[in-house]
């Protein structure tokens, strides 16, 4: 998993936020849920792809053979 190498700093607030959310709940003692989006492209292979440049292509299709194992541990947890 590449996650943690290639963080960028939009995810990074991201996960400062999900934290403060999570703490936000503990402290009410309500159980904390998360809601996510997932592209049509990073759960259907069939999907076709976009004339994009390469860092755009790089953004939105690498690692497409990990998005279903990393959905189906996240449902589980």
């Amino acid at each position: 998993d590449q996650w943690p190498l290639f963080r960028t700093e939009s995810a990074a607030a991201l996960i400062r936020h999900i934290d403060g959310f999570i703490s936000y709940c503990v402290e009410r003692d309500v159980e904390p849920f998360l809601c996510f989006y997932l592209h049509p492209w990073e759960v259907d292979p069939e999907q076709p792809r976009m004339p994009v440049g390469g860092l755009a292509r790089f953004r939105h299709y690498n690692n497409l053979d990990k998005t279903e194992n990393r959905l189906r541990r996240a449902l589980s947890d």
